[in-house]
């Protein structure tokens, strides 16, 4: 994470972070989000040097927002090895994505709802066309 300076407002530190989250789930844009923060903290009062707290901000935006990439890339990872033995098995498709919604929520959501149902579906995809490659037995 970014250097927080002592008289950086911890309102805009704090909401820096919770949009890292966001822009590394692709619903808000970096370069949109640092001006906001940077202009509400000034409206604050903000009394340090303006161009340090603008680095700082965008520092921890981006920060934050690589953690989440990683986090994100090891949970669609998580999700794909979960969900193999349960198509193996032939369970429910509900079952299927009710895993991959339980374990994407223990680990604080870092992917949307609609990437989750993406990568069941996905997963689903491969597993019926691997299946319907196979040669069936006979007899």
């Amino acid at each position: 994470m970014a250097f927080q300076h002592p008289l950086d407002p911890p309102v805009q530190w704090g909401a820096a972070e919770r949009c890292g989250k966001l822009v590394a789930q692709g619903v808000l844009d970096a370069a949109d989000v640092v001006p906001k923060l940077f202009e509400a903290a000034m409206r604050a009062g903000y009394e340090g040097e303006p161009s340090g707290l603008r680095a700082r901000l965008a520092w921890n935006v981006a920060d934050v927002a690589d953690a989440w990439r990683s986090r994100r890339d090891r949970m669609e990872f998580r999700i794909r090895r979960a969900i193999a033995p349960l198509l193996s098995r032939r369970a429910p498709a509900m079952e299927i994505v009710r895993t991959a919604h339980a374990l994407n929520e223990r680990d604080d959501e870092p992917l949307l709802r609609r990437e989750v149902q993406s990568i069941v579906a996905e997963e689903m995809a491969a597993f019926l066309r691997h299946r319907a490659r196979r040669p069936r037995r006979v007899g």
